[in-house]
C-alpha cells in the first residue's frame, strides 16, 4: 500500500478534493480520484529539489534595499505630486521606476555572474 500511495495524506486529501468538486461518487469519479491520489505524489517527487540557500546573503540584502528604497521614493513623489498638484513629479516618477528596475536588473545580474554586459 505505502508503494501505491507514497504521501498518503497527500494521496487522502486529493480524494476528498476530488470528490467535493465533482460532488458525486460515481465509480468513475471514484476511479479518477484514486489515480490521481496514486500519480501526484510521484510526480510531485520528481518535482522536488534539494534544500534551497542563499549563497550571498548579505548581496541579496542590499538588492532587497535598493528595491525598497526605490519604491519609498516613487511613493513620496506620488503623494508629493498630489499635495502640490503637479504633473511634473508623475513624470519623475516613471522615469524613477524605469531606472530602479534596470538597477535591480543589474544588480541582480552582477550578484549572479559579477558581470553585467556580456
Amino acid at each position: 500500500m505505502k508503494t501505491l500511495f507514497r504521501a498518503p495524506l497527500l494521496s487522502l486529501c486529493v480524494i476528498v478534493a476530488w470528490l467535493l468538486r465533482v460532488g458525486s461518487l460515481e465509480p468513475g469519479n471514484l476511479l479518477l480520484a484514486t489515480l490521481q491520489a496514486m500519480l501526484l505524489p510521484q510526480i510531485a517527487q520528481r518535482l522536488r529539489h534539494g534544500p534551497a540557500g542563499v549563497r550571498r546573503p548579505w548581496v541579496a540584502l542590499r538588492l532587497f534595499l535598493v528595491v525598497v528604497m526605490s519604491v519609498n521614493t516613487i511613493a513620496l513623489l506620488i503623494l508629493l505630486g498630489m499635495q502640490l498638484r503637479s504633473d511634473v513629479y508623475f513624470e519623475a516618477v516613471l522615469v524613477i521606476a524605469m531606472l530602479g528596475f534596470v538597477g535591480t536588473l543589474a544588480l541582480s545580474r552582477y550578484a549572479m555572474r559579477r558581470d553585467i554586459i556580456e
